[in-house]
């Protein structure tokens, strides 16, 4: 008769999975960066869709693998519906973030450039969609939840998703707030959709439309040229400074709204689980 395995042995197998899973992640997200340098940029678009599916099949097998994790987060049958949908949500609001800085500041929209500038912004927009999305809330906002359920998990997944970036350049306490407000967008809308798919969709376009279609840094990062170049002019609370558009008073406003509607959207269809039912 086969002997079963201790459960201290089962619980080391697991994290060495997530441990394993996670390394690879990361040595994709290098790899792909490295495509940045300039020896290299004009590989960069092919080395970041490349690093965004090899992202999405080591998950995919752990996923089928790992016992406990909450199934079904990359339904094929979910793909097409809830990427387009978080393609309009994050252009939309990002658009709407441009908007809301015109408002209170200056700004200057040149161009267009050929749109073939557009295309390294695309692939790496996609490989950071992919990576942090599988990072924070396929694994860390899941297991979160597996513990203290979902409330808690979104809220502390979202504080840690934005100090991860308080060594980005043009890092401000403004910034802070609205990449919390971020974070809180993002994982609601795994929790409402109980899909990575949206999240995925709406991180990319978020970021895509930032620097691809306006020109704007991403997150203090503006070293890609976008179909359009944009320009604010003002104090920093008001037009995010180096950080971007995501780090203005305004922009900040429009996450939060928008994150709490997301919130709102996951509770009226009853997706808030308590820690005995995340499973």
């Amino acid at each position: 008769m086969a002997a079963h395995p201790s459960p201290d042995s089962s619980t080391w197998r697991r994290a060495l999975g997530v441990a394993a899973v996670i390394a690879a992640l990361v040595a994709l997200q290098v790899a792909a960066q490295l495509s940045h340098l300039p020896a290299w940029r004009a590989w960069m678009p092919l080395a970041s869709v490349l690093a965004a599916g090899l992202m999405l099949g080591v998950y995919g097998l752990w996923r089928q693998r790992a016992g406990g994790a909450p199934p079904g987060d990359l339904p094929l049958s979910r793909l097409v519906p809830h990427v387009a949908l978080g393609l309009a949500l994050g252009a939309g609001l990002q658009a709407l973030t441009v908007v809301s800085i015109s408002l209170v500041a200056q700004v200057q929209i040149s161009g267009p450039n050929a749109p073939a500038v557009m295309v390294p912004a695309l692939a790496d927009a996609l490989e950071t969609a992919v990576f942090e999305e599988i990072l924070w809330r396929g694994m860390l906002l899941a297991w979160l939840e597996t513990r203290w359920g979902s409330g808690r998990a979104l809220l502390i997944s979202a504080l840690l998703f934005g100090a991860m970036h308080f060594a980005n350049p043009g890092f401000s306490p403004v910034a802070v707030v609205g990449l919390v407000a971020a974070g809180v967008l993002l994982a609601a809308a795994w929790i409402a959709a109980r899909s990575l798919w949206l999240p995925i969709g709406l991180h990319l376009a978020w970021n895509f439309t930032e620097t691809g279609v306006f020109g704007a840094s991403t997150s203090g990062h503006g070293e890609l040229a976008g179909l359009f170049a944009t320009r604010f002019s003002g104090p920093p609370l008001l037009t995010g400074g180096d950080f971007g558009p995501e780090a203005a008073l305004t922009g900040v406003i429009v996450v939060a709204l928008a994150a709490a509607a997301m919130v709102g959207v996951a509770w009226r269809r009853g997706q808030f689980r308590p820690p005995a039912l995340a499973c």
